[in-house]
């Protein structure tokens, strides 16, 4: 339940690199997300600190992603809160996985017909607050 230690719990997967158990954390995630889509705080920081494990996070946030934006999309507000992250400069080391699966974001969006406002907000913001940070 949100405010009841979801952060905590959030932040403890985030933190998990065994393969196996990473991979079934992010299907605790996304049911999460689906089912409190008020909070969106919390699964953005648990994509934020995933997506700086570098590399080999991408191959467990793409499917996640793709259940959140494709399969059975998540509210607009859960949306905008993951394009928020991804449109974050973050580290070298999380760079090429947040500009991939900002693309899948913007895809997902897209094939909607219309992409949601609160869903482009959120990007443009975080994409112009963060845009001294980036490297050229």
């Amino acid at each position: 339940r949100p405010d009841q230690g979801a952060g905590e719990v959030l932040r403890a997967l985030a933190g998990i690199d065994a393969p196996e158990l990473a991979l079934h954390a992010a299907g605790l995630v996304r049911a999460y997300a689906e089912g409190h889509p008020e909070d969106t705080a919390h699964t953005a920081a648990y994509l934020d600190r995933r997506l700086e494990h570098g590399p080999a996070a991408r191959a467990l946030l793409l499917p996640l992603l793709t259940g959140l934006l494709r399969d059975r999309p998540a509210a607009a507000p859960v949306r905008g809160s993951l394009a928020a992250v991804l449109a974050t400069p973050g580290s070298p080391a999380s760079q090429p996985a947040r500009d991939e699966l900002l693309e899948v974001l913007l895809d997902a969006e897209q094939r909607g017909g219309t992409p949601d406002p609160v869903v482009l907000e959120a990007l443009l913001r975080a994409a112009a607050a963060g845009c001294a940070a980036r490297s050229p």
